[in-house]
């Protein structure tokens, strides 16, 4: 049976520069500015600033290491910015892939919410008995 390829959007919220605004102020924030992250990036800072005013687009990996340095995940980040890079059928099985890894992600985080529920529910009842409760005995020889 052959997937169906459905095209979605990138970006439903942001805009593409806004995602990338955005990755560049946050690494920009962790490195204590512009110019120690395009030191730390190795680049001009003159490129940082133009990622950051939406004058140049980074590469892939630009923003995978901004990601990773950001402390963001850089898997997305790599596969939002080459989705945004492509297009055709490359760029709908790209927005597939995106979008079955957001409903997985959406699933964990939803048993993630019930087993941490789950867990309190439980500890709470267990406090709650207090001194109640059935100690085991132990018989001594």
């Amino acid at each position: 049976m052959q997937a169906k390829f459905e095209k979605i959007p990138i970006n439903e919220a942001r805009p593409n520069h806004l995602r990338i605004t955005e990755l560049v102020k946050a690494a920009a924030e962790k490195c204590g500015g512009s110019r120690q992250l395009a030191e730390t990036m190795d680049v001009h800072p003159q490129l940082v600033s133009n990622w950051k005013n939406a004058v140049k687009t980074p590469s892939p990996e630009a923003q995978a290491e901004m990601a990773l340095i950001a402390g963001q995940d850089v898997l997305v980040t790599n596969l939002m910015a080459t989705m945004e890079k492509t297009s055709g059928k490359r760029h709908e099985r790209l927005s597939l892939a995106f979008k079955l890894w957001s409903q997985e992600r959406k699933a964990f985080l939803d048993w993630k919410n019930t087993i941490g529920n789950a867990t309190a529910q439980i500890t709470s009842l267990y406090y709650s008995l207090g001194d109640r409760r059935q100690r085991p005995r132990f018989s001594t020889l």
